[in-house]
């Protein structure tokens, strides 16, 4: 196993632990995920090797090496989502996208960012979606909770919980979605599957 997917693997299981520990699905994903790594530690295998047996105890692999899982049914998609505020007529503009090639370790991470013109590339990353949870990184947190990127994932984090019913809704906060694939980050709405997140190239 590859040091690089081996630190994947092993930053996943952090996350997953410290975000969704109380979820049953990745119960068992973390479970394989630790079995998977034991094994890597203990004999020699190559890269395919590897993606072979990832698939076969999880399909959390892929041919390239890229760790990814789905939930059975997902809410939070990729995409670009604007929450609009009707009464000020002001946009908050977000984006989801899965890391798919990066040196630091990221590599099939999903991460949430905000629209910002005085950022890097015109967005500011400020957490990692996993599961149907936001974990914002510490730097954007504040004490009070009510920092500008605590703000946006509640409103966003209620509406897609609640979309008929947002309290959002009730002080003029609207949002519209423009949805990717969660794996490849490709814009194919006529050919996704909005239960898994994957576009048809992908699910195949």
């Amino acid at each position: 196993m590859s040091q690089k997917v081996f630190n994947i693997i092993t930053q996943y299981i952090s996350d997953v632990k410290e975000c969704s520990s109380d979820s049953s699905h990745y119960a068992w994903l973390i479970g394989m995920c630790d079995e998977l790594l034991l094994y890597g530690k203990n004999r020699d295998i190559t890269n395919q090797e590897f993606s072979r047996i990832a698939k076969k105890v999880g399909n959390m692999v892929d041919d390239t090496g890229i760790l990814y899982a789905t939930p059975k049914t997902i809410k939070i998609h990729n995409g670009i989502y604007t929450l609009t505020n009707t009464n000020t007529k002001i946009d908050k503009i977000l984006r989801i996208r899965t890391v798919i090639n990066n040196d630091n370790g990221l590599i099939g991470k999903r991460i949430i960012a905000l629209q910002d013109d005085n950022a890097r590339y015109g967005w500011q990353g400020f957490g990692f979606v996993i599961d149907d949870k936001i974990t914002i990184w510490k730097k954007y947190k504040t004490f009070k909770k009510d920092s500008l990127y605590e703000k946006v994932t509640d409103c966003f984090l209620d509406i897609i919980n609640n979309p008929q019913s947002s309290a959002y809704f009730d002080v003029g906060m609207r949002m519209n979605a423009d949805k990717f694939c969660i794996k490849c980050n490709a814009r194919r709405m006529n050919n996704m599957d909005l239960k898994t997140g994957l576009c048809r190239k992908c699910s195949n």
